[in-house]
């Protein structure tokens, strides 16, 4: 597993956190939201509101980097708090660890 991780980017570790979602109702893919957030925060954004209000303005240029090219609109709000609010903030603490740690290597290689 970590092999493959090494030749993949931030999506890829993103894809191994467990979705505490259930499996009925499912739309969004839990990575694909993960990454938007991310970029939203990258964008300088700082709350939920104004990472979901930014997603729905950057839409149409950044749904197939998210890997949610065949959907309309982002998350709604609600959608984004129950997610955030049922992850596993660890978990995903230590993917982005784990990320950052091999693009650190990389970078001074």
């Amino acid at each position: 597993m970590e092999r493959q991780q090494e030749k993949k980017g931030l999506r890829a570790y993103l894809k191994g956190i467990s979705d505490p979602r259930r499996r009925q109702g499912r739309i969004y893919p839990l990575e694909g939201v993960l990454t938007m957030l991310i970029l939203a925060a990258v964008n300088g954004e700082k709350s939920l509101r104004g990472t979901w209000i930014w997603a729905r303005e950057q839409w149409r240029q950044i749904r197939s980097g998210v890997g949610m090219e065949w959907l309309t609109h982002p998350p709604e709000y609600g959608t984004l708090g129950h997610i955030l609010a049922s992850l596993s903030l660890t978990e995903w603490e230590m993917t982005l660890w784990r990320w950052a740690k091999k693009r650190e290597g990389e970078l001074s290689a």
